[in-house]
Parts: C-alpha cells; sequence; structure tokens
C-alpha cells in the first residue's frame, strides 16, 4: 500500500512537471505573436484571443505564487526560492502587456472597427417604398435573425418591435458567479452531481453550453468563471499554433463527412460521428454496441430529416457504409460522386471531431471502465458485464454526447467574426440556397472534401470490425425492473451497474 502511494505521488509530480513545461512552451508561443507582428496590425480576433490567454497565464503564476509564499510544494519541481523572483518578474510583464492589449481592444471598439469589414449578405432594400430618404431594409420575419443579415443592431431591433418578438437576445443574461460556477460543475462533471460529463471544455464550448441554454454571458465572467473552477488546467488546455489548413467546399450540405470511433470498442462500444464539412456542425454523434450498417443508415437518415440531404458524403472503406452509399447513390445519383471513399486520412475533417468527442466525453467514462477493472466488478469477457454495461452507460454517455454537440455547435468561431458553427449553416444556405453546386469532374471529386494539412493521429484503419454483442437477452416484462440507467447514484453510475447485475444474476439462477 504504502509503495502505491509513493507510485502515485511520483506520477502525480511527474504529470504536474510535464504540465508546467507545457504552460511555459505555449506562453512562449502567445508571446511570439506579439513578437513576430513587426509593423502590421493585430487582427482584432487574435488581440482578443491573445489578451485573454495572457489573462488565463496571469492567473496561473498567481496560484503558483500561492504556493511558492506558502512554502508547499510547487508543480515545477523546483526550489521556491529559485522562483519567487522569475515569476514575480513575469507576472508584472504580463500585467503591463495586458494593460495596453486592453487599451487597444477598447479604442478599437470606440471606433467601431467592425463597421469596415465586408460582409458576405447583406439585406435587400425595398425599392417600391413610397417617398423620399433612404429605402428601408427588406426584412422578412423569418429572416431576422442579426449573425445571418448582417445589418446593424439597431435595424434589427427596429424590425423586432414590428414583430412583437422578444429584444432580450440583446441583453446579458442575470445570472450570479455562484449559478456561473455550478453550470460549470455540472457539465463537466465535476459536481457530487449530474449526468452530462463534457470534461476538458474550454471558454468557447462553455459559451457554446451557455447558449444552447438560451444564456448570453459576457466573455470576462465566463474567463473569470473558468479561472475559479479549473485554474490550472484552463492555462493547460492552450492551443495557440494556429495551423492555416488547405480545405475547401463551397456551401453547407455540399459535403458531410461519417466515419465510427473505437476508442471504447473494448468495452464493445461505437461512436457514430458526422460533420458538415463547410460549417463543422455536428449533424450527430452517436454511441451504439455496434458497427452495423443498418445502424450507421438509420443515424444519417435522422439527419437528413433535420438538415437536408446533402450532395455528397465522404467516408471511408468500412462496410458499415454501405447502406448510405446505397442511399446517396439513390437519392442523388451514380456519376457525380455522391459518395466518395477513401483512406480515414482523406477523412481528417471528422477525425479532428473524433479527437473532440474522445477529449470532451470519452476519456471520463474510459476513465469509470478503467476503475470498475483495477476494482474487479468489470470483466470484459464476461457477457453479464457487458449487457449491465451497456444497460447503464450507452444511454449516459448518448447524455453528454448530445450535450457536446449543443457545445460545438453554438461555440463562437474566431475565424468566422465569432459566429457559430449553427450560424454559418443557416447563414450559407441562406445565402447560397440558388447556388446549383452540383457539377464536379473526377480529379475534383477524388480531392473534395481532402484536408491536406489537417491529417491527424488517427487509429489503425480496420475496415473490418465487427462487434458480437452479449449473450444474454432478458424477455420484454424484465427489462423495466432494472435500473433506470439515467437515475443519479452519485457515483458516476458504477453502482447502478452493480445494481444491474445483481438483478440480471436473480433472473438468470430463477429461470
Amino acid at each position: 500500500m504504502a509503495a502505491r502511494h509513493r507510485s502515485s505521488r511520483v506520477v502525480l509530480r511527474e504529470r504536474n512537471e510535464r504540465g508546467f513545461a507545457l504552460f511555459l512552451r505555449n506562453l512562449k508561443s502567445v508571446l511570439n505573436i506579439l513578437v513576430n507582428i513587426g509593423e502590421q496590425e493585430l487582427e482584432t480576433d487574435i488581440l482578443i484571443e491573445t489578451r485573454c490567454r495572457l489573462v488565463d497565464a496571469s492567473g496561473t503564476l498567481s496560484f503558483l505564487m500561492s504556493d511558492i509564499e506558502s512554502g508547499v510544494t510547487n508543480a515545477t519541481g523546483l526550489p521556491s526560492s529559485a522562483l519567487r523572483d522569475p515569476v514575480q518578474n513575469l507576472k508584472l510583464s504580463l500585467t503591463q502587456l495586458i494593460a495596453l492589449l486592453s487599451n487597444e481592444s477598447e479604442s478599437r471598439n470606440n471606433a467601431d472597427f467592425y463597421d469596415a469589414l465586408d460582409v458576405s449578405y447583406s439585406a435587400p432594400l425595398n425599392l417600391a417604398q413610397p417617398g423620399r430618404g433612404r429605402k428601408r431594409y427588406e426584412i422578412t420575419k423569418d429572416q431576422a435573425i442579426a449573425g445571418i443579415l448582417q445589418v446593424s443592431v439597431s435595424t434589427l431591433q427596429r424590425r423586432r418591435k414590428e414583430f412583437g418578438l422578444s429584444d432580450s437576445v440583446s441583453t446579458y443574461s442575470d445570472i450570479s458567479d455562484d449559478e456561473l460556477d455550478e453550470i460549470y460543475k455540472s457539465i463537466t462533471g465535476s459536481s457530487t452531481t449530474g449526468l452530462l460529463n463534457t470534461p476538458n471544455i474550454g471558454r468557447r464550448r462553455f459559451i457554446g453550453a451557455l447558449r444552447s441554454r438560451g444564456l448570453n454571458v459576457q466573455r470576462w465572467r465566463i474567463s473569470e468563471c473558468l479561472r475559479r473552477v479549473d485554474p490550472v488546467g484552463t492555462a493547460l488546455r492552450w492551443r495557440m499554433t494556429i495551423h492555416r489548413r488547405k480545405y475547401y467546399v463551397p456551401t453547407p450540405n455540399s459535403l458531410w463527412h461519417i466515419d465510427s470511433g473505437h476508442k471504447l470498442i473494448r468495452y464493445k462500444l461505437i461512436t457514430h460521428v458526422c460533420i458538415d464539412g463547410k460549417t463543422r456542425l455536428i449533424l450527430y454523434a452517436a454511441c451504439r454496441n455496434n458497427n452495423k450498417a443498418e445502424t450507421v443508415l438509420s443515424l444519417f437518415q435522422n439527419a437528413v430529416q433535420g438538415w437536408g440531404l446533402p450532395s455528397r458524403v465522404r467516408c471511408d472503406y468500412g462496410m458499415e457504409n454501405y447502406h448510405v452509399a446505397a442511399y446517396m447513390m439513390q437519392h442523388r445519383g451514380p456519376g457525380r460522386g455522391s459518395i466518395i471513399t477513401g483512406s480515414s486520412v482523406h477523412n481528417s475533417r471528422v477525425e479532428r471531431t473524433h479527437r473532440d468527442v474522445y477529449s470532451g466525453v470519452l476519456v471520463f467514462y474510459a476513465r469509470i471502465f478503467g476503475q470498475l477493472e483495477d476494482e474487479g466488478n468489470l470483466d470484459v469477457l464476461d457477457d453479464l458485464h457487458i449487457f449491465s454495461l451497456h444497460h447503464v452507460y450507452i444511454p449516459r454517455i448518448q447524455n453528454s454526447l448530445e450535450e457536446l454537440v449543443r457545445q460545438m455547435n453554438n461555440r463562437p468561431v474566431s475565424t468566422e467574426r465569432n459566429q457559430s458553427p449553427h450560424q454559418m449553416w443557416e447563414r450559407g444556405m441562406l445565402q447560397n440556397f440558388h447556388s446549383g453546386h452540383t457539377a464536379l469532374s473526377e480529379t475534383e471529386i477524388e480531392h473534395f472534401g481532402v484536408d491536406p494539412n489537417g491529417v491527424l493521429a488517427v487509429e489503425d484503419e480496420d475496415y473490418q470490425v465487427e462487434i458480437s454483442p452479449p449473450l444474454i437477452s432478458l424477455p420484454d416484462e424484465q427489462l423495466p425492473q432494472l435500473p433506470d440507467p439515467l437515475s443519479d447514484d452519485g457515483n458516476g453510475g458504477k453502482d447502478l451497474y452493480l445494481q444491474c447485475i445483481e438483478i440480471i444474476n436473480m433472473f438468470l439462477t430463477s429461470s
């Protein structure tokens, strides 16, 4: 037991040291943005993002200084006496930089900086309007969405009043810091209650989570919330290196990417994902206990009902995509690239989403499953254990995936003027309603939707993944007697899982 505690302390220390080294590298990359800008003007989005990163870093240094002053072991692995002055000087320099960036950001806002930006869509004028003066914008009730129409706020507010719509969208939500913190804890699995469990959530995903709940909260308050609840993780989640990838599809729904993920294949669980290539809108993310073509087709058809039929679909060579391929050929026709197959590395647009799904949801459940195995309560070769695991955790994982989809689809995208993927999809559909993007040559089909610089680490390509279901079946009258998988046992579902095993054992022995 003592050896295990020593081993745990060593692992924790090494993890903290690696985390601090990563923090310094990330901070260096942020500072390099300012150093290498030269005589050019820093884009406003990057300026705001850089300031937020520096504020996060300053908060992390404050926690480190607190450890140094109190004499406790700090995360760097270095003596506190050697750290005190360098950390203080670095924090002072960051404070000065933050002040400069804040002043610049405020001056740009006062100058109405964004008015000079081009817009991709503008509402038409009512040329039939009688009388003198400037013609009014022609805006229908269904089009009264500021993020799509790109009209001024005052114009939109006037139309909202004419249509009798609430103007609450333009105000910030009345929510306390404690309530904000509790929402964060409930959706990340860090509270004692809650079933959403989407860990590793950053500022943009948290904004998406709040938007999906109808909440509009200032960015500085969101940053403060993350620093209060997860101060170290806020800095260690940085992804400051921006890779400009050459990826092009013309419109929303011109190309969808579908794929299945196998991160939980050990537990006979598959995650199925579909995204829109243009906007990265997640069209579905689902956890199932099989990799059958019928399952993928059902998910795809549900997405089509909600978002429309895409012009083309890109997938890998897996047999689970066979029915979707036949469906696309039937509805879009052959000889035009209706279904584009290729290696997984050519489907990297959706591979990135798999990474987000794993870090944002699956890692939480993989940790629980590993604990169950370590405790001797889960044998992956035991059909009873796998059946009980699926009964309890598939609905819980699906709950978390749906929360992640809401977060991702409503998060602001800095390169798109902070529009969300959902807003980008709506805007693109309006703008390109009569665009007629359909024809591609054979060469274009082969490379359509391929991200040449975006090949990420993907799983080993196994196009014949088959899962044998547990050899246990219960009659319909017994299923309601199993525990409700979405009830909160306060233990991440582990107690429900053990109850399920006990009840099924009772059924089997009594039959």
